[in-house]
């Protein structure tokens, strides 16, 4: 059984989680990335499924809905993004670390590294991220007219993440985490994925729950 944290982290390119009101002139804001938590479970379920239908011989039919649950039962695990954001102002950085290991802060409205004292003067010429895009008319195969619209991303290129289980996982349970995971390179996470944002590059997953799978897995 596995009752412990499962430590992640993907490399991603950029990301845009779901959307507001409009607001600082764009018309579809991205939300921060404190919200991704809902985002990663579910491309991480989208995972699973692939893996049960691809992989035979491994018993784990039937393990999704014990795993994430279904309309009649909760899931065994949460999911919690585990970056160290900090707040200036309103605005939210992400707390990182150099080349040398100094902590920097790099600004999750434009991008750009920083240090912690130069926060406040940053947010004087921080400028956001903003792209435009075209809405098609799909009868005509032309943009609609009236139609740009414009949008803006998070500038990240890693998003840690944990899995919590709720209650203890069993060998199955972990083994569908496991390859879910592994799965999950070259899926979108997040919205504009056609547009490439959120394109998950590579999955680094903890030492020791890979251990712990590959282990129990060729016992069983």
């Amino acid at each position: 059984m596995w009752n412990e944290d499962i430590d992640v982290k993907l490399q991603v390119k950029g990301l845009r989680i779901g959307g507001g009101m409009p607001k600082y002139n764009i018309d579809l804001p991205t939300l921060s990335i404190d919200y991704a938590s809902s985002s990663i479970k579910g491309v991480l379920r989208k995972a699973a499924r692939k893996v049960v239908n691809s992989i035979g011989g491994l018993g784990l039919d039937g393990v999704e809905s014990e795993v994430f649950g279904n309309q009649n039962k909760e899931g065994k695990i949460q999911v919690s993004v585990r970056e160290n954001i900090v707040e200036v102002n309103s605005t939210k950085f992400l707390v990182t670390e150099d080349k040398s290991g100094s902590h920097i802060l790099k600004c999750l409205v434009c991008g750009e590294e920083i240090k912690y004292s130069e926060a406040k003067q940053h947010l004087k010429v921080c400028k956001r991220r903003i792209r435009s895009g075209i809405k098609i008319d799909s009868k005509f195969g032309s943009v609609k007219s009236g139609h740009l619209f414009s949008y803006d991303y998070i500038p990240v290129k890693t998003l840690k993440f944990s899995i919590k289980p709720i209650l203890p996982l069993s060998d199955k349970e972990a083994l569908l985490i496991y390859y879910s995971l592994n799965f999950l390179r070259y899926e979108s996470l997040g919205g504009f994925g056609s547009r490439g944002f959120g394109l998950i590059e590579d999955v680094c997953v903890s030492d020791k729950f890979r251990e712990y799978v590959v282990k129990r897995r060729d016992v069983s």
